[in-house]
């Protein structure tokens, strides 16, 4: 953990969930690494809920697919049990984060930028019920009482779609049983992605993944839904909007939470971004 960590004791609590108890190699080495940091919490996931249809064939790589498979469907429930473990951790925020994504450094630290993001969000709009930073089921911030009803939402409908479907469908109040909760509550986009993803292969598709954005690259439709994404042409000058649905548009928030050259100048680092 280099220097720009230092201090996250006091600020962060990062919770390491092992969804293969005592066969994660990575997770273990990481806790051999790491357990010394007292802001960092490894769980063994004891698969306490179990897919209720092990043996379907919907497949993400079949023309007419719509349904999850086996392995999604039991990647939505990995995710039930993890937020089952945040009700007991003192937390404002809850980001969701995968293992095959990491936290853009450069040119900006991303999460530096979080904090920044976060009390912009706050500032303009504190009803807010999630901010989009990345894409996938990453990237995605919540309070921390919006995730636990959230996982009791994700329980319910793990069957019918992926994870990073149904948590869109939720937040935006796609559903009957979404918008019970949520009601008028909106969504935040961010412009720029935050996380870098370094894997290659996906839960959700037995194929090669394709390209992705790579940090601090625009991150818009069709990347993410038009329902949770910040639109650059409704807000050229700014880094973060309410998403509405109806209409669907941009309420621009400005002032940008990074450097002002940046936003202004673009191009003058565009062989940054991606990095």
């Amino acid at each position: 953990i280099n220097a720009e960590y230092m201090g996250l004791d006091k600020k962060v609590v990062v919770l390491v969930v092992n969804n293969k108890p005592g066969k994660h190699l990575a997770f273990i080495n990481a806790r051999n690494s790491f357990g010394k940091y007292s802001f960092i919490i490894w769980i063994e996931n004891n698969q306490k809920y179990n897919n209720t249809t092990p043996n379907s064939d919907f497949n993400f790589n079949r023309p007419n697919a719509g349904k999850p498979n086996n392995g999604v469907r039991r990647q939505s429930l990995d995710l039930v049990y993890m937020l089952d473990q945040v009700v007991n951790v003192n937390v404002k925020y809850v980001m969701f984060y995968e293992d095959d994504f990491e936290l853009c450094s450069a040119p900006f630290s991303a999460l530096k930028t979080l904090y920044l993001l976060t009390e912009k969000a706050e500032r303009n709009d504190k009803n807010w019920i999630a901010i989009r930073c990345s894409f996938g089921m990453n990237g995605i911030i919540m309070h921390k009482k919006d995730a636990l009803e959230f996982g009791k939402y994700l329980l319910e409908h793990h069957h019918r779609r992926p994870p990073d479907h149904l948590v869109v469908e939720w937040f935006a109040a796609e559903t009957p049983h979404a918008a019970q909760y949520v009601g008028h509550r909106l969504p935040m986009g961010y412009r720029w992605n935050l996380m870098k993803h370094i894997g290659r292969t996906s839960t959700l598709r037995s194929s090669m993944s394709g390209q992705f954005p790579g940090c601090f690259k625009e991150l818009v439709f069709p990347t993410i839904f038009e329902v949770e994404a910040f639109d650059p042409k409704q807000c050229p000058e700014d880094d973060l909007c309410t998403v509405h649905r109806h209409p669907l548009r941009c309420h621009c928030w400005p002032n940008s939470t990074l450097p002002s050259i940046w936003t202004n100048a673009p191009l003058q680092y565009e062989h940054l971004r991606g990095t």
